[in-house]
């Protein structure tokens, strides 16, 4: 058994998974990491001065895997790329925008997301 390496934890599953995504920023330079639904509204987001509900909205948009800043989508990425990771959650369509960083959002993050908010999950 590996030990458990997080400090800051919660039962609520979106409390649970804002604090995953408030971790898995920081550990990749994202300057936000937000979930989004097949609306484009916001299931859960880090902690940001971006502007999470425009990340959202535009978030089922953008082609996955891209690396994106033209446009209007500058104005609210503040010139930084915008990378997408689509997946599923309970069977519904997530979108997990990402401002920054280096890297497109991992398995890691889909795993964590999946497990924390599926309907079954020991979280709910």
């Amino acid at each position: 058994m590996t030990p458990d390496r997080r400090i800051r934890r919660s039962e609520q599953p979106a409390e649970a998974a804002r604090l995953f995504l408030d971790a898995d920023a920081q550990r990749n330079g994202y300057t936000s990491l937000t979930l989004a639904d097949a609306n484009g509204l916001v299931v859960v987001d880090a902690a940001t001065t971006l502007n999470s509900e425009a990340l959202a909205a535009v978030a089922p948009f953008i082609d996955e895997g891209g690396r994106h800043t033209e446009g209007l989508l500058d104005l609210v990425t503040r010139g930084e790329a915008l990378r997408v990771r689509r997946f599923e959650v309970d069977g519904q369509p997530v979108f997990l925008a990402a401002v920054g960083g280096e890297q497109q959002p991992g398995q890691n993050a889909e795993a964590a997301m999946q497990r924390i908010l599926a309907p079954t999950s020991v979280y709910a």
